[in-house]
């Protein structure tokens, strides 16, 4: 695998391969990732959406295409929590989630088997007055987490 997508709401990416070492960052669903090495079932990624590198474990990381994973994502999740249905099973994605390869029509993502059901933004808006302030009353008292992009715990950068 060259290029995957996380498939979970959030996936924990640590500093070494193991449960217990640090986290020093998380993948949001739909994030893509370029795998650079496997120990295992622990797959050494870099977020190719801020570059970070960090390992985590290959159940969290399905493999795409690199025209999927290298396109630049149009759409991100907007609402605290946001619904994407497959099948079989439901995923919360959290704000700011990746809507890799969305179409609006249809809702479908990039596979075509996860349908997004939440509210979306364009990714990389520009933060007006009224943008910033349902920002922050979603995230007053989110707990601090380092390496944390969600609102269950978030760090500076990760927010």
């Amino acid at each position: 695998m060259k290029y995957g997508i996380c498939t979970v709401a959030a996936a924990p990416a640590r500093k070494e391969p193991g449960h217990r070492n640090e986290m020093v960052n998380q993948l949001l669903f739909g994030e893509c990732v370029e795998v650079l090495d496997q120990q295992q079932e622990w797959l050494h990624i870099r977020s190719l959406a801020d570059d970070y590198p960090g390992w985590v474990t290959e159940h969290m990381i399905e493999e795409a295409p690199v025209d999927t994973a290298t396109a630049s994502c149009r759409y991100v999740a907007s609402g605290l929590v946001n619904p994407v249905t497959l099948p079989d099973q439901l995923v919360n994605a959290p704000m700011g989630s990746f809507l890799t390869g969305y179409d609006e029509e249809t809702r479908l993502l990039w596979d075509e088997r996860h349908k997004y059901h939440g509210t979306f933004r364009t990714a990389g808006q520009a933060f007006d007055e009224d943008l910033l302030r349902r920002l922050i009353q979603a995230w007053l008292n989110a707990p601090y987490l380092w390496g944390g992009k969600t609102f269950m715990g978030v760090d500076c950068s990760g927010f």
